[in-house]
């Protein structure tokens, strides 16, 4: 009897051979020209703006920047503002009274016939927070609400939130310079506010608010007008950098394959209009050769689990920081158990009170603003709360 022979395994037809064959061919080609096409509209500055700022997304969606309340603050504990920058632009702005001050003035003026003069003399009486918010949406975004009821609440502080050029009511186009000149116009107007009483003011940036805040305390130092304390939360070194490590979803490295492209550094030099280089901006604030005799004390906050900017762009941060320094200085770190890392140094011998604070949290995400967080961080710049029993 002869052997019986296996099944034969019928072969695929030519049609599914060759539909396969052409995918591995022309599936990586065309990634690759995906990529590519992306890199070179990232170099086009009309794209490349919008790819930034992301100014277009509106959320909340038609908002009435008239009525604060609306979206979760207290009636008239935020009074909307309009500021005119030096090149014409006008800001949409809000100005939040801080919770304790708030509450002393509904007690003995229930009725709320408040004029300016009562929020004039809040910015007389107590330092005043500059926020500088991320890319994308407006001042009524949820968590931005969020933000400035914790920062009032446990900060003995005003809040004044803008909306860059080109985001929420704001007029005209969003650019590096444009950005830095709408926080120098809320700062002025601070001042002019303020008058004789000269209040503390801090700038608190976060997300693509952290560059931002940085030129401008830069700036500020070269007028040898500096802030009393800058706050970076979820900051970046550079944009060029940032775009390398962006996450989708945290996950997906969507933008890595464009450090395989050569000559990547050079032309991202070359064509980017905005840069927001932190990594070489802050050092000037704490290096010895600054000769301002007022102090910015600088704080990062970070969370480990940042799903769009990893918690090494702060780390390098504090390193470069550390590592400007000329005299041997001494870190100091302690932990909160099961919550956070805290680091801190003097960069400058000259001026004993300025610190460099680096506040890594276990949670956070990227928007959100922990109790936690915010308690550190008043804590490292030894700002007011009456929730410690001091004003």
């Amino acid at each position: 009897m002869a052997p019986k022979q296996p099944p034969r395994i019928p072969a695929p037809p030519p049609s599914a051979t060759n539909f396969l064959l052409r995918t591995s061919l022309y599936l990586p080609i065309g990634l690759a020209t995906v990529y590519l096409t992306f890199f070179l509209a990232l170099l086009t500055p009309l794209f490349q703006r919008n790819f930034i700022f992301l100014h277009s997304i509106q959320f909340p969606f038609f908002p009435s920047y008239h009525k604060p309340e609306k979206y979760g603050l207290a009636p008239f504990k935020t009074r909307p503002l309009s500021l005119t920058t030096s090149d014409g632009e006008t800001i949409g702005a809000w100005h939040v009274l801080p919770e304790l001050y708030y509450q002393q003035r509904l007690s003995s003026s229930p009725d709320f016939e408040w004029d300016d003069d009562v929020y004039q003399r809040s910015m007389q009486l107590h330092p005043t927070i500059i926020y500088l918010h991320g890319n994308s949406m407006n001042r009524a975004a949820p968590f931005r609400i969020a933000a400035y009821q914790s920062l009032t609440s446990r900060i003995d502080a005003n809040v004044v939130a803008i909306d860059y050029r080109g985001f929420g009511d704001s007029t005209g186009t969003p650019s590096e310079q444009g950005l830095v000149e709408d926080a120098e116009t809320a700062y002025r107007w601070i001042r002019q506010q303020q008058g004789s009483s000269k209040q503390k003011i801090t700038v608190f940036g976060q997300s693509l608010g952290t560059g931002i805040g940085a030129l401008l305390a830069a700036k500020l130092e070269q007028q040898s007008t500096p802030l009393d304390s800058l706050v970076l939360m979820a900051p970046y070194t550079s944009l060029k950098a940032l775009v390398k490590d962006f996450r989708l979803g945290g996950i997906l490295p969507l933008l890595k394959p464009i450090s395989l492209i050569p000559f990547n550094e050079n032309i991202l030099d070359a064509f980017l209009k905005t840069h927001l280089n932190t990594l070489y901006t802050l050092p000037k604030l704490t290096s010895s050769s600054s000769t301002s005799n007022r102090q910015t004390s600088i704080v990062l906050l970070h969370a480990h689990d940042d799903p769009v900017i990893p918690i090494s762009h702060s780390r390098t941060l504090f390193k470069t920081m550390l590592d400007a320094t000329s005299n041997n200085v001494s870190i100091q770190s302690r932990n909160v158990t099961d919550y956070a890392h805290v680091q801190r140094f003097k960069p400058n011998a000259k001026k004993p009170a300025q610190t460099v604070t680096l506040v890594e949290t276990k949670f956070g995400g990227h928007n959100q603003l922990t109790e936690g967080g915010l308690d550190l961080v008043r804590l490292a710049l030894k700002l007011p709360s009456h929730l410690a029993g001091s004003g």
